[in-house]
């Protein structure tokens, strides 16, 4: 009878530290407990060895700091996510929600509630993607801000006075797909008809993009040639010189 009261209280140590290690690692205590006492030392054994679950959390969520690009794979069960989207009222609030703040993570909404099964994290997952999606947003509101504040300033530099004689002693083409400037360094600039900028290396380049173009025409008459100097000249003097700073 004593042998086997030393054996009950010795399995009871067992549970009480598999209750105190699981409550530590974000674990099921109760859970941990009935199984310690079960097994004994292994159980104790197994709970020492099991990772923090919390940590494991904040793993999961920090992979969140980038939205899923589109050459990258999302592994969820789409089906049952799209099920639960349709049925459980929570989950769908909760991609509502997250459509609000920025619609590119909402796959990684239900990447990360698929791993972890537990509506009590929605929470923590949809807190940290607004923290996230309000950094990216202050971060490209301040390169915003030094770029327009480099565009209102750069028609003072030299180099837009250099790019700008570049444009006007420049040879003008009217094509189909817009009006093409060949500069004397033999870049050529197109002016698409719906005010899309692009350079080429030369106007071997600019042919091998628009092949299409049924038309070619060099502009010899001064008052055109003028008129489109001053239509496009100071935006492409601007557009040259932010790439010739960087």
């Amino acid at each position: 009878m004593e042998i086997w009261f030393v054996v009950l209280l010795i399995q009871c140590g067992f549970a009480a530290a598999g209750y105190s290690l699981a409550a530590q690692k974000g674990r099921d205590p109760v859970l941990w407990c009935i199984i310690c006492l079960i097994s004994g030392i292994l159980g104790v054994i197994a709970i020492a060895i099991v990772p923090d679950q919390q940590t494991s959390v904040n793993l999961d969520i920090e992979r969140l700091r980038k939205p899923a690009t589109s050459g990258e794979n999302v592994s969820f069960d789409k089906q049952r996510w799209n099920a639960l989207i349709e049925f459980d009222p929570e989950i769908s609030e909760a991609v509502h929600e997250v459509k609000e703040i920025d619609e590119k993570y909402v796959d990684y909404l239900a990447e990360k509630f698929m791993v972890l099964n537990d509506k009590n994290y929605l929470p923590s997952i949809i807190s940290n993607i607004r923290n996230i999606v309000d950094e990216r947003k202050e971060t490209e509101a301040k390169a915003a801000s030094e770029k327009l504040h480099r565009i209102t300033n750069i028609t003072k530099t030299d180099e837009f006075r250099k790019f700008k004689n570049m444009i006007e002693a420049s040879n003008v083409f009217e094509t189909s797909s817009g009006v093409a400037f060949v500069l004397p360094d033999y870049r050529c600039v197109q002016v698409g008809t719906t005010g899309e900028y692009l350079v080429f290396e030369g106007a071997t380049e600019r042919h091998a993009a628009f092949r299409k173009d049924k038309r070619w025409s060099f502009v010899t008459d001064p008052a055109r040639k003028i008129d489109y100097f001053q239509r496009y000249g100071d935006d492409l003097a601007t557009k040259l010189s932010l790439e010739a700073i960087g």
